[in-house]
């Protein structure tokens, strides 16, 4: 039987190889194939999309060079018409003469009209809007102004601004202002000096102030908007930058989309060097942008075409090339199906051939094994018979364990049910007794008084403490006892507020004294909140209680990474010798004449403790604090 197993399992397992749908090493090379092709293609891709980024980026980069150039280049000359009108000696001297009264008034009229021509031949050959001599307080010497004389601009608060710090700077400057209307003027401010550039002292103080106002959209715009790639979409836009923040300059307001990410990218950009990346325009476009800084005027010139536009004969080829790489995928994926199908064609033919010895070898092995399965289905069934019965043991123990269950849940729910009624009823028993000692007490001292010695009057007064004890002891017993009945609602708790709470409850018990208590940073933990308050309300009392010998109590509540909180204090302590009977019932430590209180408060602590999964203990040095610990889970 061994042999012809051994046979069979050889002969059947080479036709099942062979005409396998196909074969490993087949799928390893299409994988490969796959993989190289792929490799391949995407290197190219990528290879062709950084040569266009690379293009793109030379092409933007070297025009918005050329317009920065252009930009640097018209600010230059305008400020180049400044320090002539400045250096003008008739601008000196009619600054100087109108500040030294020495001059006649012919002589400042003379002067004055020399430099009023001088200006308005600037302002008619270079086209500018107006042309402003301004004393160092802000006061006009002389004005030469067309159509629109810039008054808007002269009087506003950002162009007193820069007229300040051009006078204290000593230095010349340009800025862009709105104008008459809302409209951008260019305004050059170039310091008039009493001596020549070569003799001037470092610190001398400038007489005056040169303003020249240009139209932004007749000097610079037209640089700007100049279409030098030869794009459909290419545009040049300028960007303001004032305090980190962006704004279009050639853009109308309001039609920024909210996707925009060139404005922030502009606040990167450096000055003679342009930086290049792929941004969202003011239209939400994707876009491909060159930027460079404009120093002078504090702006960003930005370059841009739209990346649809840019990529879009680089789309095409990689639309050819993925098509050619999935074409020779095929061919070169059908080739080897060709080569498995010729195999599998021929590894079938041996394989019939064989199979006629494996079907007798087959049915020899069947009638084998169809006499042993018998055999086993007999062996089967008496164990089958076997298990029927231990189940059936098993369902009848199980239905008296239930029975049993039941009778013992039954027979605790009467005794809990005895023991609460046994409780109130002896409470509601003891308290009356106690009720009538107080109550017959309290009337002998204060309508017998006269008729009883001091010493009477102190005895009854010792039975009035001493039933007022023994009532709180019975409230404190039932409140003990009816902590394991009552149901437990853990939810999420932040224990900071839970200590606030009971530190609040307890401002009767430190009135008068000087407690400081330092609530450190307490985890959120779940726990039932009355009770967690009743933990921390109990632990807070003995802190106050046991630190009344200090001038100043401090008490300090924390918590551990471990999840271990704590309520510290530098009371009077403990011996740790006694440490087992601190958690006890009426169990304490100090006598009832030196603090008050009955023992239970620490018993109730551990209980609430216990009922939500946790521990409690305690550590103290005598006479130097103690510190109680628990955990909540």
């Amino acid at each position: 039987m061994g042999r012809s197993d051994s046979i069979s399992q050889e002969q059947r397992g080479a036709p099942l190889q062979s005409a396998a749908w196909l074969p490993a090493s087949h799928v390893l090379a299409i994988i490969s194939g796959t993989l190289a092709i792929g490799a391949f293609t995407a290197y190219v891709i990528r290879h062709n999309h950084q040569i266009t980024l690379d293009h793109w980026r030379s092409e933007l980069s070297a025009s918005v060079s050329y317009q920065n150039w252009t930009l640097r280049t018209s600010l230059q000359q305008s400020q180049d018409d400044a320090r002539m009108l400045a250096d003008f000696a008739a601008t000196r001297e009619l600054l100087l003469g109108e500040s030294n009264r020495g001059f006649s008034a012919g002589d400042l009229t003379a002067l004055k009209n020399q430099v009023l021509d001088r200006f308005e031949e600037y302002r008619t050959i270079y086209e500018y809007d107006a042309v402003y001599l301004f004393d160092p307080n802000g006061r006009i010497a002389a004005q030469a102004a067309g159509i629109e004389p810039g008054t808007s601009v002269i009087t506003g608060p950002k162009f007193i601004e820069i007229f300040g710090s051009v006078v204290r700077d000593r230095r010349f400057a340009v800025k862009l202002a709105q104008g008459a209307k809302g409209e951008l003027t260019v305004v050059f401010l170039m310091p008039v000096f009493d001596s020549a550039d070569s003799k001037r002292p470092p610190a001398e103080s400038p007489i005056g102030v040169v303003v020249i106002i240009d139209r932004f959209a007749r000097d610079l715009l037209p640089l700007i908007m100049a279409n030098r790639t030869g794009s459909r979409t290419g545009a040049t836009v300028l960007l303001q930058m004032e305090s980190g923040l962006g704004r279009y300059l050639t853009i109308p307001a309001g039609s920024v989309h909210t996707s925009d990410t060139l404005l922030q990218g502009a606040g990167s950009a450096v000055e003679n060097r342009a930086s290049f990346g792929e941004y969202v325009d003011n239209r939400g476009v994707d876009v491909l942008a060159a930027m460079e800084k404009v120093e002078n005027i504090g702006s960003v010139l930005v370059r841009k075409v739209d990346e649809d536009q840019a990529l879009s004969d680089f789309r095409r080829v990689a639309r050819i090339e993925t098509i050619a790489a999935m074409s020779i995928l095929l061919a070169y994926i059908g080739l080897i199906f060709m080569h498995n199908r010729n195999a599998v064609a021929l590894a079938m033919r041996h394989g019939l051939e064989r199979q006629q010895y494996i079907n007798q070898v087959l049915e020899a092995t069947v009638a084998e094994r169809t006499g042993q399965l018998e055999q086993t289905n007999q062996k089967l069934q008496r164990e089958l018979a076997e298990r029927q019965r231990a189940e059936e043991e098993v369902r009848m123990l199980n239905a008296d364990l239930d029975q049993r269950v039941k009778e013992r849940t039954a027979e605790l729910e009467v005794a809990n049910k005895e023991l609460e009624a046994f409780s109130y009823s002896v409470s509601h028993d003891l308290r009356a007794p106690l009720r009538r000692m107080r109550g017959f007490s309290t009337i002998l001292l204060e309508e017998h008084a006269p008729q009883l010695t001091d010493e009477a009057q102190q005895l009854l007064q010792v039975v009035n403490r001493n039933a007022v004890q023994m009532g709180e002891l019975i409230d404190c017993i039932l409140a003990f006892s009816q902590l394991g009945r009552q149901p437990l609602r853990k939810q999420k708790v932040a224990a900071a507020d839970v200590v606030r709470v009971a530190w609040q409850d307890l401002s009767a018990e430190r009135d008068g004294r000087e407690v400081e208590i330092t609530i450190c940073d307490l985890p959120v933990c779940e726990a039932d909140p009355l009770l967690l308050k009743q933990i921390f309300i109990n632990l807070l009392s003995n802190a106050i209680k046991y630190s009344r010998i200090r001038e100043v109590a401090k008490i300090e509540v924390g918590c551990k990474k471990s999840g271990v909180y704590y309520v510290r204090d530098n009371g009077v302590g403990f011996d740790m010798r006694y440490l087992d009977k601190l958690f006890g019932v009426f169990k304490r430590l100090h006598r009832t004449e030196e603090y008050e209180g009955i023992g239970i408060g620490l018993a109730i602590v551990a209980r609430i403790v216990y009922r939500h999964g946790g521990r409690v203990w305690a550590e103290a040095v005598l006479n130097e604090g103690a510190t109680f610990y628990f955990t909540l889970a």
